[in-house]
């Protein structure tokens, strides 16, 4: 059991950890603790809220729904199972509703496995899964913080011009752009979609008009 006065940057577990559960104390309640490496874990029932980077060993086979339920912190999961572990629980954690979640986080697979993840249930619900080649938990952290380091691009365009465009850091909030573009007979209709959170790309924003 960890108790919100621990000040640990990293947790990692013995091999011999095969299962973790917020019914047996967990994790739910740490507001301090900032990375968590589970190599050898089995099955895994717990909230990952408390945690900003995630590590699950080879042998992860089932996995509660409540590890992304209300999910405000955790931006990176590195699961190093190629086969997608099963997601156990029922609706008591409902995910729908926290889809900014699924498209701020980024999930890192084998890339042997990355088709599977896609398709399976609940993965499938992130919008930024990428393959790995390194199962390392530490030198995927460490990549991790260089691209926390890294600005990408949002390009704001109207047909193939470019009005405007933000450098803005991995996983900061992109800045609101008020300007509306004036069409002669024509009235500007907003933008597209534009993510909360910089992703790992660049970005384009396209402005879209109707007529008057």
């Amino acid at each position: 059991m960890f108790y919100p006065s621990c000040k640990r940057e990293k947790i990692f577990n013995a091999i011999s950890l095969k299962h973790v559960s917020d019914n047996t104390g967990g994790f739910s309640f740490n507001t301090h603790l900032c990375r968590l490496y589970l190599d050898g874990i089995e099955d895994l029932e717990l909230n990952a809220n408390a945690f900003d980077f995630a590590y699950f060993g080879r042998n992860l086979k089932s996995v509660e729904r409540s590890l992304f339920w209300n999910n405000t912190d955790l931006d990176t999961l590195l699961c190093a199972a190629v086969e997608p572990p099963v997601f156990t629980g029922t609706d008591e954690y409902p995910l729908s509703g926290h889809e900014e979640c699924f498209g701020r986080m980024i999930l890192y697979v084998p890339r042997s496995g990355i088709n599977a993840y896609k398709s399976a249930e609940v993965w499938n619900m992130f919008e930024n899964i990428l393959p790995i080649e390194d199962y390392s938990g530490d030198s995927i952290y460490n990549k991790i913080q260089a691209l926390h380091n890294t600005c990408f691009t949002v390009s704001y365009c109207i047909g193939d011009s470019v009005v405007h465009q933000d450098q803005v850091l991995y996983c900061d909030t992109i800045p609101e752009y008020a300007y509306e573009p004036q069409k002669e007979g024509h009235t500007f209709s907003g933008w597209s979609e534009i993510p909360q959170t910089m992703p790992a790309h660049d970005v384009t924003v396209t402005g879209s008009f109707i007529v008057n």
